[in-house]
């Protein structure tokens, strides 16, 4: 099966001189074809995903998609795939603008370089209270190739998550003038489908379309076109141009570039673009200076404030080929670039380091993003931090760093599509971690944390049981400190034990907000379920238990369907693998469960939504001791953090790359865990000890 095998690069720069081409670009590695499906929307969310066919030596480093609001007024985001199994590649996109339309590609990185899909495709997410469908068979591009004065091949991917049969599977076709359809079987008919036509007329144009039947209703891809050939003539070979994109927008001045891929013996003699305002009849020409791919061109004298539409043109032998139409709006003044102060690495551990920075910006378009990029002196890729996206003092802790390392790191933003970076700062990692405090600094429960950073929208407080532990005095449900100004919890801390799970009360679905917390409290939000930070499942011991753990200070916004705190979500899948961790066994278990807000935060019934959660768990190493973990000595004990994006991620399992040390999650948070446990070895964590 072959792919088309051509680039769609998403410049960040283009010659500042009108259709001056790029004599210097690098040498590619070769190209995976790229087939995009159709996406699974939802009305803040939607899942993307790809067939890849490559056949390089390099081997793929990742595969990820990128996607905009498809007005393409905003900036590409990316979203690294992690359900990637070196064909079919699949990520998901969370919040979400509902009854919006956006823009995905799929990229790859080979090589240090960014690959990326020819084409782009589009989806629209719902409305507001819409139920998405039942899963459907979602398509590739169909597209005909070996075609002669009397046949074709047929070709189309298409994948299907749902649980009903495909029953048949093939294409339909006809006369691009004709009333009738012609359908023909595959006869296999799991993806890719594949089926050769013969009997066609010749130069004669037909349309054709996949289809796959699933519990007796047959779903059908978009519609594509191809024309026989002459009897006796070759396959004439046509270049295929791709979408062009706009960098460097200005409200006078445009860049505009697009790549196209020729694979014939003759000559590409011509190529530029045609433009015009919205206002306007015509379209004006304006040519490149070089034919050859990409095409490049500056567009000039354009009215502040006003809609273009634009497409690529190439001349082959006399005849012009044209790309898709698409459009840019200029802004109302003339650009205004931001500016950046000197960056500074702040608090560097061995793990850890806080990156600080400001950002200028004067102009009155919107900052789209800002964030931090990090990277090891002699990687080739940086990682990416954001934060508010707006002018003023920025700040970053970045963790999971590696001892002794030399880092690089710098500041960007991002304003009218256009991306700007400040010059790059440095620093270097210790040697090793700061080593546990050694005395207890407060009196308390073991699980109980401290506050590095103290703050007074914070309200503390904490819930009795109505049952006896074995020792005969009344059992602690748990801790909890709340934010007023998130208006969600920042963590909640339990004791885990098999006394607190004894059936002895069913799930009373008491939602309330917490008597014990002095602020209003949300306790729901439109697109979120109402997830428990400390679960109901470990608290049946008697009803008021249970009850206790549905006050909202226990309850936080949760992505549900199709996978964060539902069955198989990466959240439940966490929250059934810690129960492990007690279940069965005669030592406590210490959890503090918390959340993060890193980044864009968005918000929902006044709560900001957290960005990642975490649980961090302390206990014995043997778990069958008696031993009160205060007693115990630093090899003795065990503890670990574990730190989950907030993204639908159905089927993540707890893994080592979830976990990380607690001192390095102290320096993210700004929490003090354990406190009350001196020999508790936070700075340090073995994932074999935890089954890993």
């Amino acid at each position: 099966m072959k792919y088309l095998l051509s680039l769609f690069v998403v410049m960040l720069s283009l010659a500042t001189v009108s259709c001056e081409s790029d004599d210097a670009a690098p040498v590619n590695p070769v190209r995976p074809g790229f087939d995009l499906l159709d996406a699974e929307v939802d009305v803040t969310s939607a899942t993307v995903a790809a067939y890849l066919d490559y056949e390089g030596e390099t081997p793929i480093e990742s595969v990820g998609f990128s996607y905009q609001e498809a007005a393409g007024q905003g900036t590409y985001r990316d979203v690294p795939c992690n359900d990637w199994d070196g064909k079919f590649a699949r990520a998901e996109l969370t919040g979400l603008d509902p009854e919006t339309n956006y823009r995905y590609y799929c990229y790859a990185i080979i090589d240090g370089q960014r690959l990326a899909s020819p084409l782009s495709r589009t989806f629209t997410t719902l409305k507001e209270g819409e139920t998405p469908e039942n899963p459907k068979p979602r398509f590739g591009t169909p597209y005909a190739e070996d075609i002669t004065s009397e046949g074709a091949l047929l070709n189309c991917n298409y994948t299907y998550l749902g649980n009903q049969a495909v029953t048949a599977a093939g294409f339909r076709y006809k006369v691009q003038d004709g009333a009738e359809y012609l359908r023909v079987e595959a006869s296999d008919a799991t993806p890719p489908l594949s089926y050769p036509l013969t009997g066609l007329e010749e130069q004669t144009a037909y349309l054709f379309a996949a289809y796959v039947t699933v519990g007796g209703e047959t779903y059908y891809s978009s519609e594509v076109a191809f024309t026989t050939i002459k009897q006796g003539e070759k396959p004439v070979n046509k270049p295929h141009l791709e979408l062009p994109t706009v960098v460097n927008l200005t409200a006078e001045s445009a860049d505009l570039k697009c790549s196209y891929t020729y694979n014939g013996d003759g000559t590409i003699t011509e190529g530029g673009f045609y433009y015009k305002a919205e206002s306007e009849q015509s379209y004006r020409k304006i040519a490149a200076a070089e034919a050859a791919s990409p095409l490049a061109c500056t567009l000039t004298g354009l009215d502040g404030q006003t809609e273009y539409t634009f497409y690529a043109y190439a001349v082959l032998d006399g005849e012009t080929y044209r790309s898709d139409e698409t459009s840019f709006t200029t802004p109302a003044e003339a650009f205004v670039k931001p500016g950046f102060s000197s960056l500074a690495a702040q608090n560097v551990t061995a793990s850890s380091a806080t990156l600080t920075g400001t950002v200028t910006y004067t102009g009155s378009q919107t900052l789209t993003e800002v964030g931090f990029e990090y990277k090891t002196v002699s990687a080739s890729t940086y990682t990416r931090a954001t934060v508010t996206a707006s002018a003023g003092s920025k700040s970053v802790t970045v963790s999971n760093l590696t001892a002794s390392t030399a880092y690089t790191f710098r500041l960007y933003a991002v304003v009218g599509g256009e991306r700007f970076e400040s010059a790059t700062g440095s620093f270097t990692t210790l040697n090793n971690a700061t080593p546990p405090s050694t005395t207890a600094r407060y009196s308390g429960w073991a699980e109980l944390p401290g506050e590095k950073v103290k703050s007074g929208d914070y309200y503390y407080a904490y819930h009795i049981t109505d049952v006896n532990t074995p020792a005969g005095h009344k059992a602690r449900n748990y801790g909890v400190c709340y934010s007023n100004e998130r208006k969600c919890a920042i963590w909640v801390a339990a004791p885990m034990h098999t006394f607190y799970s004894k059936k002895n009360a069913d799930r009373t679905d008491d939602y309330t907000a917490d008597p014990k917390i002095p602020v209003s409290q949300p306790g729901k939000w439109s697109g979120y379920t109402r997830g428990h930070m400390l679960g109901s499942a470990e608290r049946l011991v008697s009803y008021l238990t249970n009850q206790q753990v549905f006050y909202y200070s226990n309850i936080a916004p949760q992505l549900g369907q199709p996978g964060f705190n539902t069955g198989g979500g990466a959240w439940n899948n966490l929250e059934d693998w810690v129960d492990t961790q007690w279940q069965g066994y005669r030592d406590t278990v210490y959890q503090v469960i918390g959340c993060l807000w890193e980044g864009s935060v968005k918000k929902v019934n006044g709560t900001s939504i957290p960005t990642h959660y975490y649980k961090v768990l302390l206990r014995t190493k043997k778990r069958n001791t008696d031993k009160w973990v205060v007693n115990c000595t630093r090899d003795e004990l065990q503890c670990v953090a574990f730190v989950v994006e907030h993204e639908h991620n159905k089927g993540l399992k707890p893994s080592r790359s979830m976990m990380t040390s607690v001192a390095d999650l102290e320096s993210r948070t700004g929490v003090e865990f354990f406190p009350n446990v001196p020999n508790a070895p936070k700075d340090t964590y073995d994932p074999a000890e935890w089954g890993m």
